[in-house]
This record gives structure tokens, sequence and C-alpha cells, in this order.
């Protein structure tokens, strides 16, 4: 046991001494880099990426309901304009959960022209709700939408007649 205990730090003392020692002959003036020297990048994906420099417009990504009353079904409609130069067609719409209902036109929209989505939401749950929609369009682009607000109870409001979901 004391020979592997001396073995081991025997070890552990060469290997710091190894890692500790550096050979200057690796060292040349062609691996030190001069970091004041700019660097070129192609920008356009980054920026489509990370910075939201879309081609498309919405009129708002953000719709808040306010107060709703439960089982009264809302609906936004989400204006979008084409600001790129070609045309351009929704290619995928996701949503978060079965409660949204979007729809929108499949034809292109021109460039400088408008397109909608309109999103439905059923407000069958009481309490505060935020989903969200992404959108996928030709040119590749995508944008999220969200639908916000709080449902309140029927039963705060006795004036109204019940309306119950359809199954």
């Amino acid at each position: 046991m004391k020979y592997i205990f001396t073995l081991l730090i025997t070890f552990l003392i060469n290997q710091n001494h190894l890692l500790a020692q550096v050979d200057s002959s690796t060292i040349n003036k062609n691996s030190i880099k001069d970091t004041n020297t700019p660097i070129k990048l192609d920008t356009l994906p980054f920026e489509k990426v990370y910075l939201g420099k879309s081609k498309i417009t919405f009129n708002e990504t953000i719709h808040d309901f306010g107060k709703v009353k439960q089982n009264r079904p809302v609906t936004c409609i989400f204006i979008f304009t084409n600001t790129s130069n070609e045309e351009i067609a929704i290619t995928e719409v996701q949503r978060s959960c079965g409660c949204t209902t979007p729809d929108w036109n499949q034809d292109p929209v021109l460039k400088g022209k408008t397109g909608k989505i309109s999103v439905a939401y059923n407000s069958s749950n009481i309490g505060e709700f935020s989903k969200s929609i992404s959108i996928k369009f030709s040119n590749g682009d995508m944008e999220f939408l969200t639908l916000k607000g709080i449902v309140e109870s029927i039963k705060s409001d006795p004036s109204l007649p019940l309306i119950t979901p359809d199954h």
C-alpha cells in the first residue's frame, strides 16, 4: 500500500512538472495573433436569425384580449406586410395548444401587399392565459405571435346566458 501511495504521488508531481514547462522552441511569430486585426464576417444570416431583420412586418405580434368571459370564444386578426422584393406565402403554422385555432389564406402575398392570420381562442379555462403561434414563411422567415388575457367565470355576470362548448 505504501508503495502504491508513493508511486501515485510521484506520478502527480511529475505530471504537474511536465505541464508547467513550456517549450519555447515551439513558439514562433506565426503562432502569435494580432488581436487588433478586424475580422470580416458575412452578417446576413446572423442578422436574419439573431437580430430579427425579417422581410415581413406585423401590425402587432402580441394581442391582449384583456378580460374575457368563460366559454365565449374570442378572435383577433394579425395583419402583416410583405416588405421583401419577392412574393411570399405562409408555409406552416403551429400552435402551442388546441385551444387556439389559426386561419390564413394560402395564396402568396405580393411585395408591398398585406396578408392576415385570424386566430380564435376557446376561452373554456378560467384564469390567465398566454398562447403562442409560430408562423413560417416561404422565404425562410419565422414569426411568433402571442395571445393573452384573463378568462373570468361566466358566473360573475349572471345577465349573460350560459353557452357550452360543442363536443
